[in-house]
């Protein structure tokens, strides 16, 4: 991560081609990482103490609404403000792939090659 964030100042002409990664380059790439680290293993923890569920089903109920499929946008939407700031595409998309394992609906790639989901059967 270090590489890419030295490859981003290189492109951006804050950093010199012979430089080497500066140690606070290494520091930021290392609180990039420690973050995504973070927030994987709460998404995790979540849905292995069921919390996934309501996304899953909030997920499902906007596609047999919309009769076609909804895309991230659509279902942020019907979120409440609180979990606006806990879920965001990257969980939604991984409902959608959740629901789409289990036979319930279908992942398509939409027009813009963002994530939508169809559902094509009800949730017990």
């Amino acid at each position: 991560m270090a590489g890419v964030l030295h490859l981003l100042h290189l492109a951006a002409g804050d950093a010199e081609r012979e430089d080497y990664i500066s140690a606070s380059c290494i520091e930021r790439a290392t609180a990039l990482v420690d973050h995504l680290d973070a927030w994987a293993l709460g998404l995790h923890a979540e849905v292995a103490a069921g919390g996934g569920s309501q996304l899953i089903r909030t997920v499902h109920r906007a596609a047999e609404e919309a009769k076609g499929p909804v895309a991230w946008k659509d279902i942020q939407n019907r979120l409440s403000h609180a979990q606006r700031k806990s879920t965001d595409a990257a969980a939604a998309a991984a409902a959608m792939q959740a629901l789409a394992d289990a036979g319930y609906g279908v992942v398509e790639v939409g027009k813009r090659g963002g994530t939508t989901y169809r559902a094509t059967k009800e949730l017990p």
